[in-house]
């Protein structure tokens, strides 16, 4: 189920700072709005599990942070943020370095948002 800072779930990867950053509970997301609450740029370190325990349809992630936090994700909706994003190990793995020759492939699109209608 645990891989190198992967967690797997039904043949699907989930990195551990999508997984701490998209948290469900309360303390992290607002209840009514689902707006985030927790930004993992404030974070001492990077988010490491304590434990991972996958029951019938949900997945437990206990995060070694202080104080220790908890997230609690339906398995269904796991899967189903799958379709918004590419988790094989090909595209996890695959690493994509830009250069001055790549970059001027494609020219820089300029807008000028003060003068929109």
């Amino acid at each position: 189920m645990q891989g190198e800072r992967l967690i797997t779930v039904n043949g699907k990867h989930f990195h551990y700072s999508w997984l701490r950053d998209n948290c469900l509970c309360p303390e992290c997301r607002d209840p009514n709005s689902f707006q985030k609450i927790y930004d993992i740029s404030e974070a001492q370190s990077p988010p490491e599990p304590l434990s991972v325990v996958e029951e019938e349809d949900t997945l437990t992630i206990t995060w070694k942070e202080q104080p220790i936090h908890q997230s609690i994700f339906p398995l269904s909706w796991l899967i189903a943020q799958v379709n918004e994003l590419d988790t094989s190990e090909e595209s996890l793995n695959k690493i994509t370095l830009w250069n001055k020759a790549e970059l001027k492939k494609e020219p820089i699109l300029r807008h000028d948002f003060h003068n929109c209608d």
